[in-house]
């Protein structure tokens, strides 16, 4: 299922990634399950996303999105 890019999502994924031990800034634009990778290097040393009510919700698997992009949207 692709994750849909609204604001309550966005507020839940920024609550949840604020402290992001992969990036070495707030990992904004957030929401990489949705948006798709970052443009920053990503230092692969945990990733929270397990956690998120959005990946939860929408029964997301993996992790790392914001290297490795967005799910692909099962058909």
């Amino acid at each position: 299922m692709r994750v849909d890019d609204t604001p309550d999502n966005l507020d839940i994924c920024m609550g949840n990634c604020g402290n992001c031990p992969s990036l070495p800034h707030p990992p904004a634009p957030f929401l990489y399950c949705s948006r798709g990778r970052t443009e920053t290097p990503v230092n692969k040393d945990g990733c929270d996303c397990s956690g998120c009510e959005v990946f939860k919700r929408y029964g997301l698997e993996g992790a790392y999105f914001c290297a490795e992009g967005a799910p692909e949207a099962e058909e």
